[in-house]
């Protein structure tokens, strides 16, 4: 990659059902630096719709949701 060149940011998706969860990864992956959260979401049900709209590079999923 050219040094000069600058780089695109990673976009992320974030699912749990714990809003203090997201918020922190959020607030987290924000202070990284070069990594956008383009979606925090509670409802898993709305998964699908919301990658089809960001397409984000990386989604982060809690699997341990009741629904």
């Amino acid at each position: 990659m050219n040094p000069t060149t600058p780089t695109q940011a990673l976009r992320v998706v974030l699912v749990d059902d714990h809003a203090l969860c997201r918020n922190g990864l959020t607030d987290l992956l924000h202070h990284r630096g070069n990594i956008l959260v383009v979606a925090a979401l509670g409802d898993p049900q709305r998964v699908a719709g919301v990658l089809r709209e960001h397409k984000p590079d990386l989604l982060v999923l809690d699997l341990r949701m009741p629904t």
